[in-house]
């Protein structure tokens, strides 16, 4: 997976550019099919923001944060990322899973339903 980090009026120390890679590689581990992740972090005033955006194989995603700290932030945003994965994995397996079984069920209904009135 490509990483890309960046800074706006910030400049990433080499710990927390190593955390943040870090936490991508768990996305990577959890979906294979990512493909380059894009963290923007910057500053105003006192505020930390951690922006990301992953894309992959048929999917794209947007998260952020804004915080007193940097790294809460990049934790917030890859937190919000995961939760956006699992339940675009949940989509796709519920799919699959009610696609394979609806049909069978149906049949099998409609058999009973003529043994009933014979």
């Amino acid at each position: 997976m490509e990483i890309i980090l960046s800074g706006r009026n910030f400049n990433i120390s080499d710990e927390l550019k190593a955390y943040t890679e870090a936490k991508m590689a768990k996305l990577a581990e959890v979906y294979a099919k990512l493909t380059t992740a894009r963290i923007v972090m910057e500053t105003e005033r006192s505020w930390h923001l951690a922006e990301a955006r992953v894309n992959g194989k048929g999917i794209e995603l947007d998260a952020s944060s804004r915080t007193r700290d940097m790294y809460i932030s990049v934790d917030d945003t890859f937190d919000k990322i995961e939760k956006q994965l699992h339940r675009h994995l949940g989509k796709i397996q519920g799919h699959r899973q009610n696609q394979r079984f609806e049909p069978a069920t149906a049949v099998n209904a409609e058999e009973d339903e003529e043994e009933e009135t014979a």
